[in-house]
């Protein structure tokens, strides 16, 4: 008897799994999404994609537009942007995986923020085919956000970040713009110091006969201007372009195709620091930078050839400003030249006879 119940017990619980499943089922394909395999967006394609925009829950927006091969800010100053980072989302919402809906309710919309009128992010993605429109809400753990795709009642849970879906359009640029290629690099003056190329590259000029290179330092020094990272970008008429009247540290680099780079770097008067604005104001929007405490040191930036002011970390220029030779450049012990008063000095400790 005991063993007939414990099998009526497991058939009841079959039976119960079993309706459950075909009860999940038959809702998924009376929303339209029964098939829970394969990509989660699958019109997406990336390379046809043609401009992203994107709108936080103020209201403030970013654009990005495809130009060719790359992608520019075309309300930021018209800036390039960091192509492999807009690239990388792409890829990202386009390989998204299907799965079982978190929630398909008008409340649950609500409730994580991934409805019409109440969410954190609204992206839409255009093409020749039109616009996909995808909102993105609050998250339910490490690394997630949940999403909804414009007409769509299921709300899924993706592995993306808010951070991801930045609405700044300094997270947006293409912070190499002015990387150099060393080797194109013929001469290089720095303060107190000028660098010139030679066989293994540029080394400083006039070494002494018994001088050599240290080159792990000379190279790190060099890597500061031609990997020199921006952070933002300025008009060249905005208030902070005061400091650079007298700048603080001037360098120049020839280039092997004649022309000359001269960069003029300033620390931004702390008045003119807290009103800096680091995002260009769309109409009728203000979005100056607010002072804030503790507030990392930074260099206002002026490159000859462009248009704009670029912002760069203290740290990055610190290097640049007074570079030691000595650092740089070793004098082999064995080299030595031979002096008078090394001689006077050698004949003194001949003891006399």
């Amino acid at each position: 008897m005991r063993k007939i119940i414990v099998l009526l017990g497991l058939l009841l619980a079959c039976q119960v799994a079993v309706v459950t499943v075909v009860h999940i089922r038959q809702n998924a394909v009376l929303r339209g999404g029964g098939d829970t395999a394969g990509p989660l967006f699958a019109e997406i394609d990336p390379a046809a994609i043609q401009e992203v925009r994107l709108v936080d829950d103020a209201g403030k927006q970013l654009l990005l537009r495809r130009d060719d091969n790359q992608w520019v800010l075309p309300e930021y100053f018209a800036f390039t942007a960091d192509t492999s980072l807009v690239e990388k989302l792409l890829s990202r919402l386009a390989n998204l995986d299907r799965g079982w809906p978190e929630a398909t309710t008008d409340a649950a919309a609500t409730r994580f923020k991934v409805a019409d009128q109440v969410f954190e992010r609204r992206l839409v993605l255009s093409d020749a085919k039109g616009e996909l429109t995808l909102f993105f809400g609050a998250s339910p753990g490490m690394r997630k956000i949940y999403c909804r795709k414009a007409g769509d009642r299921e709300i899924h849970a993706v592995p993306l970040a808010l951070h991801d879906l930045s609405v700044e359009a300094k997270e947006w640029i293409d912070p190499t713009i002015l990387h150099l290629d060393e080797k194109k690099i013929t001469r290089l003056e720095l303060p107190g110091l000028v660098l010139v190329q030679g066989e293994q590259g540029l080394e400083p000029e006039h070494l002494a006969k018994g001088e050599r290179v240290q080159r792990e330092a000379l190279d790190r020094l060099v890597g500061e201007l031609t990997r020199l990272d921006i952070t933002a970008v300025l008009e060249k008429n905005s208030d902070a372009a005061a400091v650079l009247k007298e700048p603080e540290l001037v360098i120049r680099a020839e280039m092997e195709d004649g022309t000359t780079l001269v960069y003029e770097l300033a620390r931004p008067l702390k008045e003119v620091e807290a009103d800096a604005q680091t995002d260009a104001p769309a109409a009728g929007q203000e979005h100056a930078e607010k002072p804030e405490e503790n507030r990392e040191p930074w260099y206002l930036l002026r490159v000859s050839g462009h248009d704009l002011l670029f912002r760069v970390d203290g740290w990055r220029v610190n290097g640049l400003k007074a570079p030691d030779r000595e650092t740089l450049v070793k004098r082999d012990e064995t080299s030595k030249q031979f002096t008078p008063s090394a001689a006077v000095r050698s004949t003194e400790s001949v003891p006399a006879k």
